[in-house]
């Protein structure tokens, strides 16, 4: 970009104010923030990565107890089903603010490649779900209920 030089009283530039919004707007990348524009409330916001051995899947679930998510990994995907309970269930008049969520959420990822089902573990530690699948060369077996293991 050029350098813009400005005094006390900015020159008057039609065309030039009204190209930074398109400018803007188009160097703004709607793919790479599609997933966040449609994010619903509640359900846990994921990473996940590839090592060589394995496929890795972490989940924020602050507030969630481990008995409260299940877990079913098949070869080619991961289904996270939760419940989180509200901390108090009485109904009160009197709130001036209630952001804290709870509720139910269901979310299904796609492996990147094939896993071995029956080798995945799940662990839960300070809010975070991270489960491990390791990858295969050849078949599995088919769909495979996680427990949870607390750290």
């Amino acid at each position: 970009m050029g350098r813009e030089e400005r005094g006390i009283v900015p020159g008057w530039r039609p065309w030039g104010d009204w190209r930074r919004p398109e400018s803007d707007f188009l160097d703004w990348n709607l793919w790479s923030n599609w997933p966040r524009l449609f994010r619903r409330a509640g359900v846990p916001t994921i990473d996940m990565y590839e090592t060589q051995k394995e496929v890795v899947v972490e989940a924020d679930v602050p507030g969630y107890k481990p008995e409260n998510i299940s877990i079913q990994v098949t070869p080619h995907t991961m289904t996270m089903r939760g419940k989180l309970e509200a901390s108090r269930n009485e109904e009160r008049e009197d709130y001036v603010l209630r952001e804290r969520e709870f509720g139910e959420f269901s979310r299904t990822v796609r492996f990147p490649v094939e896993v071995r089902a029956e080798e995945a573990r799940a662990r839960y530690k300070d809010g975070v779900l991270r489960v491990t699948a390791p990858k295969v060369n050849q078949g599995g077996i088919g769909a495979r209920d996680l427990p949870i293991e607390r750290e």
